[in-house]
């Protein structure tokens, strides 16, 4: 219980709250390496904001166009599926009314100060969403709107580029300028589904890999289909004597890290 309820990344004002959609995730990376042997093995999951998608999509668009001869003969498994899957995906979260409304489909992002802002703005534009800042919406009656010259719109679904602790001053960081008061309320009033759901970022913590292996067995009855390096929580005593045996063969770093291993560790393995 100590490695959620003391992660800054679990936030108490969402504590047993459901999304509409059912799904706290919905868009996913991972970090992976590959060992001395080949093998390919998980440094870290990325649920919170992953990005790199839009990278990818640019650059795959500018290469195929400066070697379309070779693109066009080698088979290269398009992009564009995938994004027109996720769109249609986006899409079917709207609510029954909102459809009806004509509730819209963004995607939040902190701003043109962020270093990921042009990948948020190249996908807008290619999956022809609002690309909105926390500024740019307001809650009314528990529901989310975008302003507009015409009014108040009603915004349905939000694909969220901003780390959850920015995402609402009144009940998160009261220090955040690029938040929208009143968003967790919407939240949990159902009236707006988020991609990917406020709170999930504790499962970006380098700890918690130390329990994915034994969760995917429990709850799929079979082992993670890409292993994670190997990771012991040093909140357990048994873990702990572990790691101080062979600490010298191994890299030790903050449990609550979101950071890669090597990136926060000061020798060769890994504890949590």
């Amino acid at each position: 219980a100590a490695l959620i309820a003391e992660n800054p990344e679990w936030l108490r004002p969402l504590a047993g709250v459901i999304p509409r959609s059912g799904h706290f995730l919905h868009f996913l990376a991972f970090e992976i390496g590959r060992g001395p042997d080949g093998r390919w093995w998980v440094l870290g999951d990325r649920t919170q904001a992953p990005s790199g998608a839009g990278f990818a999509l640019e650059n795959r668009v500018a290469s195929s166009r400066v070697f379309a001869e070779i693109y066009g003969s080698s088979n290269v498994r398009r992009l564009a599926g995938f994004f027109r899957a996720f769109r249609d995906a986006l899409n079917g979260l709207r609510g029954d009314s909102s459809v009806q409304s004509g509730g819209r489909v963004g995607i939040l992002t902190p701003g043109p100060m962020t270093d990921t802002y042009y990948e948020h703005a190249y996908i807008a534009r290619y999956l022809g969403l609002s690309l909105l800042e926390g500024g740019d919406l307001t809650v009314e009656d528990d529901a989310l709107k975008v302003r507009t010259v015409s009014g108040p719109m009603p915004v349905d679904v939000l694909w969220r580029r901003l780390d959850a602790q920015w995402a609402d001053p009144l009940e998160l960081d009261e220090a955040s300028r690029i938040g929208t008061p009143g968003l967790l309320a919407a939240i949990r009033a159902g009236t707006v589904t988020l991609v990917n759901a406020l709170g999930v970022g504790v499962l970006e913590s380098q700890a918690m890999l130390a329990f994915l292996p034994g969760i995917a067995q429990v709850l799929n009855g079979r082992p993670l289909k890409l292993p994670n390096i190997a990771t012991w929580w040093c909140g357990q005593a048994a873990e702990r004597d572990h790691v101080r045996a062979h600490a010298d063969q191994m890299l030790i770093g903050p449990a609550m890290s979101t950071r890669l291993p090597f990136e926060t560790g000061n020798a060769h393995g890994l504890a949590g």
